[in-house]
């Protein structure tokens, strides 16, 4: 607007010194010049004005929605209690879309999400459809979990005892859609990242996967910059715990199954040990103690292999 008006003026003071150039009056023209001087000045001065208060307008519009869609997510994690779950952990995702959180107590996972896709609005913006809802799992429903940079994986902890019969309740449920187009991710190679993402599958044949958005750049961010730094470390944090996690159910349901086969064994041949004070013991009683105590951290996977092997002996 304020263009169109400086430009407006310039006309006029182009017109004030054709004037004076044909009466040779030199005060007229220099009051021309000057008149342009001061119409291109004032029309930049106030279109950058205009602007920037119109950018101020749309901040403060997006604060305050921002507000409104952050004690949405809060409500929705505060509803987590009433199912029981009390988190030790929880990270809220940069566009503010879902949340994870983690109840180390007792041992489960839980995932809010918004239910409507609003792929191509920034959620601050006005336009963007709210709708929380929230997700527990158990540890063992946890398959995998992949940091997604851009598309591309960056690196993947998954079950794979367990994930292809996952995945396949999924396209059975959902459609191959439903399942690809969460898992479907090329390898990283760039050296510049504009978005960085937890990508975690469930057991679950209505929903198997989630994305988490730990970090969205305006302009693509070289990765030894500060804030790629500081973002990949907190998806990193978590994806280290899925991966614990992931880990640690393949092992202790492995022991349990081995211990199980023990124990079915020893049944149908009587097998009886000892232990330090005489007491006579059953071999699948002693394999299911050493499973517990892998269970609960107290020895490791290659002392339970040593000692199992001890006791078959």
């Amino acid at each position: 607007m304020w263009v169109g008006i400086g430009c407006l003026g310039i006309i006029v003071m182009f017109f004030i010194i054709s004037v004076g150039a044909k009466n040779d009056n030199s005060v007229v023209i220099w009051f021309g010049i000057f008149g342009i001087m001061i119409s291109s000045f004032s029309s930049y001065y106030l279109e950058k004005k205009r602007e920037r208060d119109k950018e101020e307008k749309i901040i403060r519009q997006n604060y305050q929605m921002s507000k409104s869609i952050k004690s949405e997510l809060d409500l929705a994690f505060n509803k987590l209690k009433r199912d029981f779950f009390y988190a030790s952990q929880e990270a809220v995702s940069a566009d503010l879309s879902s949340m994870i959180a983690i109840d180390e107590d007792n041992k489960k996972i839980a995932i809010i999400y918004n239910t409507y896709d609003n792929k191509g609005l920034e959620l601050s913006q006005a336009l963007s459809r709210i709708n929380y809802t929230s997700k527990i799992f158990n540890y063992d429903d946890i398959l995998q979990s992949e940091i997604i940079e851009d598309g591309a994986t960056i690196t993947r902890t998954s079950r794979s005892d367990q994930l292809g019969g996952a995945l396949l309740g999924g396209l059975i449920a959902g459609g191959v859609g439903a399942v690809i187009g969460g898992l479907s991710a090329a390898t990283a190679s760039s050296t510049q990242v504009g978005q960085v993402q937890l990508q975690i599958v469930v057991n679950d044949s209505q929903k198997s996967f989630y994305r988490i958005t730990f970090g969205s750049f305006d302009q693509a961010v070289p990765k030894s910059s500060l804030e790629y730094k500081k973002v990949y470390d907190d998806v990193l944090h978590w994806h280290n715990i899925l991966s614990y996690l992931i880990k640690n159910v393949n092992k202790v349901g492995s022991n349990e199954d081995e211990a199980n086969d023990a124990a079915n064994q020893a049944s149908n041949h009587h097998v009886i040990v000892q232990d330090v004070h005489g007491q006579k013991m059953s071999l699948a009683d002693e394999l299911l103690k050493l499973s517990e105590l892998v269970k609960q951290g107290v020895i490791t996977q290659e002392e339970y292999e040593k000692l199992k092997l001890q006791l078959i002996k």
